[in-house]
């Protein structure tokens, strides 16, 4: 009965650890390096997000006219848009945090960092 009882207690605790880790965070990152006129507008599509999901703006560029996190009228598509401040050349960088895998009532587990380089040209 002994016997039993320990095997019992030690698969409990082995499933409840295992659970856990299921929750801990993936996070990726992904550079990108963009090379656009200084007349031209950069759109990046983020994709699907659900309702309690979402993506922002971790570091603002430094030379911009427009550069946003938008959410399309469905909620569910997400797009960053940039485009350089009127007459700007040279270069400028964004960082955008998306976060998914959330239940809802937990955190984000699945965390990307887009890092965007812009060098914008004459």
């Amino acid at each position: 009965m002994k016997k039993v009882l320990f095997i019992l207690l030690t698969a409990g605790i082995l499933f409840s650890c295992n659970k856990d880790d299921d929750n801990i965070p993936r996070e990726e990152v992904i550079e990108k390096n963009i090379t656009l006129k200084k007349t031209e507008n950069y759109e990046y599509d983020l994709g699907s997000f659900g309702f309690e999901e979402g993506a922002w703006i971790q570091t603002q560029a430094k030379h911009f006219e427009i550069s946003e996190v938008e959410r399309d009228i469905n909620f569910n598509q997400i797009i960053y848009r940039y485009k350089p401040a009127l007459g700007y050349i040279g270069k400028d960088y964004v960082e955008i945090k998306t976060g998914r895998g959330s239940d809802g009532a937990s955190p984000s587990t699945e965390i990307e960092i887009i890092k965007i380089t812009f060098n914008v040209t004459e």
